[in-house]
């Protein structure tokens, strides 16, 4: 959750949570706040997956039961994509999307792009929300390609200037690459992100979830359960039947247990504001301890230093007088 640990000059360890992610928080808080007492429909959107080998790593048994047997290895994938709001999941045919998984490495997300996302919410979703919706996502690279990347080092001078003509912002036809690309770091412009174009177009906002915080999103609890009902009762089962029992198991999601894991998430939320607040408090309150357990044993250092100074000077006046 963006935590790292900071050694002190005292030796003491503090957990510290980066300020940005402190602030990112607060704002999106502060804004799903606000939608929610405007009573905007919010949408929660995701991606997970599923491997052929899918099944509980433990389970309860007597020590004469050999257990059941699955397949070693996991195998392929299937990539699930899903919405769903304080309503319950949308229908099947709308926006539930399960595919086979091409990718050979070991994260679902090479599965995935911006490309493939942005065709999803575009011939699945947009038009499946209701009106004026509010629609949450994480920061996943293929949620966020942008309108306009900035230009980089790497980018033709010509690119550099055209960027900067295209943006009213003066420049010399003397300027090098790097004082260009300077310009261009210096200009505080907004990024501007394709699947938000997209859904502003159809009268929806697009709210991003704060990095490292899962548990503010609804439809995680939702992969968490289909996944456990999967690993339970359908262990052995091929990819072509897994999507057939996927396609069962969240028609069977109802609202009632969609609004259980809405709960849970705005109490999180609840959490989140409060602590925020009170961990200010005791930080302040552990710096103003620390300023002044420092300030005390700086004085007792002194004063130790001091003793020890003239404990010298009076052995050396002694061995002069008796010299």
């Amino acid at each position: 959750m963006g935590y790292r640990s900071k050694k002190s000059k005292s030796k003491r360890l503090l957990l510290i949570e980066q300020p940005n992610i402190t602030v990112w928080r607060k704002k999106y808080l502060t804004q799903i706040r606000n939608y929610r007492t405007q009573n905007r429909n919010i949408y929660f959107l995701d991606e997970t997956y599923i491997n052929a080998g899918h099944h509980a790593s433990k389970c309860w048994q007597s020590s004469s039961e050999p257990g059941i047997h699955a397949d070693i290895g996991k195998g392929r994938r299937l990539v699930i994509l899903h919405a769903g709001c304080r309503n319950g999941l949308l229908d099947l045919d709308d926006a539930l999307t399960i595919f086979k998984s091409d990718a050979r490495t070991g994260d679902y997300h090479g599965d995935m792009s911006g490309p493939t996302f942005y065709k999803w919410v575009d011939e699945k979703l947009k038009d499946k929300l209701l009106p004026n919706s509010v629609v949450v996502m994480d920061n996943a690279s293929y949620h966020s390609v942008q309108v306009e990347k900035k230009p980089t080092i790497s980018s033709l001078k010509s690119e550099m200037q055209n960027w900067l003509l295209r943006h009213n912002i003066e420049f010399s036809g003397t300027m090098t690459k790097a004082q260009l690309l300077l310009l261009i770091k210096n200009t505080q412009k907004e990024p501007v992100y394709r699947i938000d174009e997209l859904l502003k177009a159809s009268g929806h906002t697009v709210l991003r979830l704060p990095p490292y915080h899962p548990d503010l999103n609804p439809i995680e609890l939702v992969w968490a359960d289909i996944k456990n009902n999967i690993a339970q009762n359908y262990i052995n089962s091929s990819l072509d039947e897994k999507i057939i029992l996927l396609d069962k198991l969240f028609s069977e999601f109802t609202a009632e247990k969609w609004q259980r894991c809405d709960d849970h998430v705005q109490k999180n939320e609840n959490d989140y504001w409060s602590r925020d607040s009170r961990f200010d408090n005791v930080i302040d309150s552990f710096i103003i301890n620390l300023q002044d357990s420092d300030s005390s044993s700086g004085g007792e250092v002194e004063e130790k230093m001091m003793t020890k100074s003239k404990m010298k000077l009076k052995r050396n006046l002694c061995q002069n007088n008796f010299r």
